[in-house]
């Protein structure tokens, strides 16, 4: 192992790799583009183009309008693009990327082709560090392009599709709107954007919206939850309103039945008072009846007094009579006697005959008549009551037939929804608790999927932590490895180089001694031929001298008077005229311009040609003439800013940029370097060196002057001083002979003695570049084992978070894997419940009894009614009908017994009067024949007979009377049985009623009665009769469903605290990020323009409401946010952004297309420098048109059009280097 391996090796820029988690260039592993292959992309042409691409700094150039690019459009369309404007696709259209030769070759009007039906574009990647999740160390991505819009994407030759192909690649920070390919124009859009566009853009490089997806997820659960809220809620309400309806029918219900009680107290009241005035009337008309009684009693003594006064007058006047018959004779009184009752016979049987005949006119006539009507009446009236009693009690039957039956289907309904219902409440009861079950499974699922995707999201982010420091600890290693043998070899060349180092100095001792002494023999003889030949050279070589010099300057003189009078047409001036040299630079500009700076310059070989004959007719022998075109594409050697190089000496004189050329041409070979041991070392890498005295060394350090210029204006002042001697010249000549063999011997010392010192600035450089390696790198050793340890530390700790995330994750997955099967089994539960339409049977179910309930109310209402037509008609019949059809038939068979009576009576009677008739006449006879005897007792027979007589008319009166109060009699009994049948009646419908006893009455019964039915019919008609049922049924499903809609509300507070938390944890990664981009571009900021520029939260307690304020401060200029800075500033600022922002995601390689284009020169300097210090982690490809870019390059590629198709050339700076070390 040589030292300039070590020399080469940079810890600094190794550290600065590792820290940043990649490896230096000497230990690449970071992903990168190794090759990019184009056919029928743009300008690309119809034949396949390879761009080849290596880690570092690579630049593309080329003239505007060459298709440099494309190379930026070639990239993102391989990676998934499909934006037409991002492509810079022509006429808008995607298919517009493909080569379409009449459009490449419309400048010059000819088509060399045809145009393809499509392009593809492929692109190689490294990837060694396997940030691509496949097991290859080189990946390649490729995509195709149909002329019909057809898309087909490969990875590795394998057909894939574009979602998966961009997840692949995301993996490893690849994506078309990733941040690393900054197209042009972008960094003064991004300074140009207003806060909140600021704000946006560094939350998507952040990639908060993983959180917003999140947030956005929880939302829609939240939407969810609070969608199954307000169903709760709707039910909730609607099953209080159902609640407040069935409350209202419960009370309703309520109402009825205290309605029905009162309804039937009053009716019982009522019923009450009609019978109390019933039966005050039966007491009153029995009072009439016993009135009656007495009266027909009091009449029938008074008839029966009156007969026995009238057999007390017949007996008296009998006893008269006698007395008188006995006082006139015995057969007289006799013959009274029995006239008296022949008479009084006769007059009876005279009298009963008329009332006979009376009767048998009233009985035929209108008694017997009226009472058969009135019987047939009664009988018809009977049979009607009987018939309508029979076909109450057949409809009672058939009702009661039809009640019994509807209340057996009642009961079967109820039965039925009482089964139902508690099939019902069995099956709410469990849907509630699946739905429960189904909500704490899907909360659960979700809070699940939540951790699952934190879970992966941390898993993997650790994942990709853990294989950084399995990388990191691995690189370590090896470097630890490395450094330590490096060390190890380091030192043991170091004490080698420091003994050849001592056996150098030796020999140079020996050296200088020898040299001593013959520049001590040189001297004293020099001198001595100094002083012999001083005299005898003087005025010789003073005189040859000036002579000729005086001859070159006067000739020159007029050969410039001749041009600049216009002699030669193009003639530029002399060279010291267009070039001056800063005076601390002028030994060096002499010692390698020299006789140069007196040289005529022309613009080109035509004036040349017109100054050398010009030269000619003036006899001008001693010029120089350079013509300018021929030196114009002279360009500078690239030299490195190592310590003791202080440039090309082209970059130190000073001219005009057009001789740019010509300066080149004569000095842009030649560093000026501080001294000798720098040039030497410089000049042996093949460049020609020079000092700042003056001392030149030539590439490969073969050759060495010095002083040259000086020695020969010595000798040009010496000569003026020298006089000719000739005596001693060939003393001179002997000693000179002598001084020459000294200096022979001298020169073959000092070519040993340089040779040895070369020797020994080798050495020394290569002893302290090894001592300082060493101690560097034991330094960084030691650094190393710490970190090393530390990072170890790290890698263990990380291992174990990795594996408790994924026995984390393993047992989410497996629980929401169970979750996600408990599931369907319970949604198919609830399927099944509701399959079976129970609420619809039951609302059947209740639509049936409510119809049944409705004709049972009716039935009863009807059953009721016919109950009291039945207990009234029957009542009316046993009690009333029958007994008046059984008085009226006794009243018509006496009738009737009596008109047979009276008609046998009448039939019979007047025999017996015309016998009682000729009785009397022969009595008559008789007795008139003893009243002639007796004509004096007549007077007190005509007394007794007036008085017989009006007895007699007494007692018919008497008759007669009795006859109308016994008729009234049987009226006031008639009217008082259907009375007591109106009180029987009565009392049926107040046990009816539910009351056994009377009620006290009272006047305003009747009234509150009306009104007590009318509410009562309001009530019915809208009756419930199962509203009490309804209403517990009810209540305890609104009980139920208000612990669930508690349950719910737990569940929604607890996804409002997720969507808490998750806003949380957004502001925080994002102030994070913020913080490290504030401090990164504030860094970034100042290194490229000495400025201060720094973020700036608009609302620093709302981040997310306000925007971000891009502030800078150039110079002593106050500080401006970007949207009121110049054109240049708003560009290197918005470049100092979009490279901090890139530091929150790293990138495996970065383009950027023109992001120079608006600065000026100085901070493209730095940007350049900048960019290229970042090249060494991670791979930077720039598109430009800048020199400082192309100097700083890894590789380099040039890009030209020819015919309508670019072509690529490539220098490689490196390369170009080594292979002028290796010439």
């Amino acid at each position: 192992m040589t030292a300039q391996c070590f020399v080469e090796f940079d810890p600094s820029a190794y550290m600065r790799s590792k820290q940043s988690g990649l490896k230096s260039e000497n230990t690449w592993s970071m992903t990168f583009i190794r090759r990019l292959e184009m056919r029928g992309f743009k300008s690309s042409g119809s034949r396949p183009v390879a761009v080849n691409m290596e880690p570092g700094f690579t630049v593309i150039t080329g003239p505007n309008g060459s298709g440099k690019s494309n190379i930026a459009d070639a990239i993102l369309f391989a990676i998934g693009e499909n934006s037409p404007k991002q492509l810079r696709a022509a006429n808008g259209k995607l298919s517009g990327v493909i080569y379409d030769p009449k459009k490449e070759d419309g400048e010059t009007g000819t088509t060399t082709a045809e145009r393809l039906n499509g392009c593809r574009v492929t692109l190689q990647l490294d990837n060694t560090d396997r940030a691509i999740p496949v097991d290859n160390d080189l990946v390649t991505v490729t995509r195709e392009l149909k002329e019909t819009g057809e898309n087909v994407y490969f990875l590795n030759g394998k057909k894939t599709t574009r979602t998966a192909l961009g997840e692949i690649l995301d993996l490893a920070g690849l994506s078309p709107g990733g941040l690393n390919i900054v197209p042009q124009g972008a960094a003064t859009k991004v300074a140009d954007l207003t806060p909140e566009e600021k704000r946006r853009i560094i939350e998507d490089v952040v990639g908060i919206a993983k959180f917003d997806e999140k947030k956005s997820e929880a939302q829609r659960q939240l939407s969810q939850a609070d969608q199954r809220l307000e169903v709760a809620l709707a039910r909730i309400g609607e099953m209080k309103s159902t609640l407040g309806s069935l409350d209202l029918q419960r009370n309703d219900l309520i109402r009825y039945n205290l309605l029905e009680n009162q309804i039937n107290w009053l009716r019982a009241v009522e019923t009450s008072g009609r019978i109390m005035e019933q039966k005050g009337k039966v007491a009153s008309l029995k009072s009439q009846e016993d009135e009656m009684g007495g009266r027909v009693q009091e009449l029938t003594d008074r008839r029966q007094e009156f007969e026995n006064r009238m057999s007390q007058v017949e007996n008296e006047r009998t006893r008269f009579i006698v007395d008188v018959v006995q006082g006139g004779g015995a057969s007289h009184v006799d013959l009274q006697f029995q006239l008296a009752q022949v008479d009084n016979e006769l007059q009876t049987l005279q009298g009963d005959l008329q009332d006979a005949e009376a009767n048998l006119r009233s009985l035929g006539d209108e008694t017997i008549p009226s009472l058969k009507q009135i019987v047939d009446t009664k009988e018809k009236e009977v049979s009607a009551s009987s018939s309508t009693v029979n076909h109450l009690a057949a409809e009672l039957t058939k009702l009661d037939e039809r009640r019994k039956d509807l209340v057996f289907w009642l009961e079967e309904i109820v039965g039925a929804e009482a089964v139902l219902r508690q099939t019902i409440d069995g099956g709410a009861k469990q849907k509630g608790r699946v739905e429960l079950k189904i909500s704490e499974i899907s909360q659960k699922l979700n809070v699940t999927e939540l951790a699952i995707n934190a879970a992966n999201a941390n898993l993997s982010a650790e994942k990709k932590r853990l294989e950084e420091l399995r990388l990191r600890v691995n690189g370590y290693s090896e470097v630890l490895s490395r450094l330590e043998a490096n060390a190890k070899q380091l030192f043991e060349l170091f004490e080698g180089s420091t003994q050849e180092l001592n056996h150098v100095d030796r020999d140079l001792s020996a050296y200088e001694e020898r040299r001593a002494l013959l520049l001590g023999s040189i001297e004293q003889a020099s001198r001595t031929l100094e002083k012999a030949s001083r005299e005898v050279s003087k005025e010789e070589a003073f005189r040859e001298v000036s002579e000729s010099v005086a001859g070159e300057r006067t000739e020159q003189s007029k050969l410039q008077e001749f041009c600049e009078g216009g002699g030669v047409a193009g003639y530029l001036g002399r060279l010291n005229q267009l070039v001056q040299s800063p005076p601390a630079y002028s030994k060096a500009s002499s010692a390698v311009l020299g006789r140069w700076m007196t040289s005529f310059v022309v613009k080109d070989l035509r004036s040349m040609t017109a100054l050398i004959k010009g030269a000619r007719a003036l006899k001008a022998r001693a010029f120089g003439v350079i013509p300018l075109s021929e030196v114009e594409g002279s360009a500078a050697v690239e030299a490195g800013r190592s310590a003791g190089v202080i440039g090309p000496l082209s970059e130190l004189l000073k001219y005009d940029e057009k001789y740019a050329g010509l300066v080149n041409f004569l000095a842009g070979d030649v560093v000026v370097v501080e001294n000798e041991a720098v040039g030497y070392l410089v000049s042996s890498e093949g460049v020609k060196a020079v000092t700042l005295s003056g001392e030149v060394f030539e590439p490969g350090g073969k050759a060495f002057s010095h002083g040259f210029q000086d020695i020969v204006l010595g000798i040009l002042q010496g000569l003026e001083d020298i006089e000719g001697v000739s005596e001693i010249e060939e003393a001179a000549l002997s000693l000179k002979k002598a001084i020459q063999k000294r200096k022979g011997e001298l020169e073959a010392i000092e070519s040993d003695s340089r040779s040895l010192m070369k020797d020994r600035i080798k050495k020394i450089a290569t002893v302290a570049s090894l001592k300082a390696e060493a101690d560097t790198i034991t330094r960084i050793s030691g650094r190393y084992k710490s970190i090393f340890k530390s990072m170890t530390q790290d890698y263990d700790r990380e291992v174990r978070t990795v594996e408790r995330l994924s026995a984390k994750l393993a047992t989410n997955v497996g629980r929401r894997e169970g979750l996600q099967k408990a599931l369907p089994s319970l949604h198919a539960l609830i399927q099944n419940i509701e399959a079976l339409h129970l609420q619809e049977h039951l609302q059947d179910l209740e639509t049936s009894r409510k119809s049944l309930d409705e004709e049972a109310n009716y039935l009863r209402s009807r059953i009721a009614e016919l109950n009291l037509s039945y207990t009234r008609e029957r009542a009316n019949l046993e009690n009333v009908l029958q007994r008046n059809l059984e008085e009226n038939q006794l009243d018509l068979d006496s009738a009737l017994d009596d008109y047979n009576q009276a008609k046998e009576f009448a039939r019979d009677a007047p025999k017996r009067i015309r016998e009682l008739a000729e009785t009397k006449q022969v009595l008559a006879g008789q007795i008139e024949k003893l009243k002639q005897s007796a004509r004096q007792s007549q007077p007190v027979l005509d007394e007794f007979e007036n008085k017989i007589r009006r007895l007699k008319e007494e007692r018919d009166a008497v008759g007669r009377s009795i006859s109308n109060a016994e008729k009234e009699l049987f009226s006031l009994r008639a009217t008082i049985a259907s009375a007591e049948e109106k009180i029987e009646e009565a009392l049926g419908s107040l046990r009816i009623l539910g009351y056994n006893g009377l009620l006290e009455a009272f006047d305003a019964s009747e009234s509150l009665l009306s009104e007590l039915e009318k509410e009562y019919g309001t009530v019915v008609s809208s009756l419930n009769r199962g509203a009490e049922k309804q209403y517990g049924e009810m209540y305890q499903n609104y009980k139920s469903l208000s612990v669930r809609h508690n349950e719910l509300e737990k569940e929604r507070n607890s996804i409002v605290g997720f969507i808490k938390s998750v806003e949380a944890e957004k502001k925080t990664v994002f102030m994070a990020a913020f913080a490290k981009i504030r401090e990164e571009f504030g860094f970034i900021f100042k290194r490229l323009t000495d400025g201060e520029a720094w973020l700036e939260l608009e609302d620093e307690e709302e981040v997310f409401s306000g925007g971000i304020l891009l502030m800078a401060r150039f110079g002593l200029k106050p500080a401006w946010e970007s949207l009121s800075l110049s054109g240049g500033e708003k560009a290197v600022s918005g470049v100092a952004l979009i490279i901090a922002m890139q530091s929150v995601q790293p990138h495996p390689f970065y383009l950027f297309d023109e992001i120079d284009s608006h600065l000026d020169a100085i901070n493209s300097a730095n940007l350049a420098q900048f960019l290229k210090e970042r090249s060494t982690a991670a791979q930077i490809v720039t598109i430009t048109l800048r020199d400082v870019f192309i100097a700083r390059s890894d590789m380099t590629y040039g890009v030209y059009s020819a015919g309508g198709i670019s072509r690529y050339v490539h220098y490689k700076p490196a390369a170009a280097e080594v292979s002028v070390k290796r010439g």
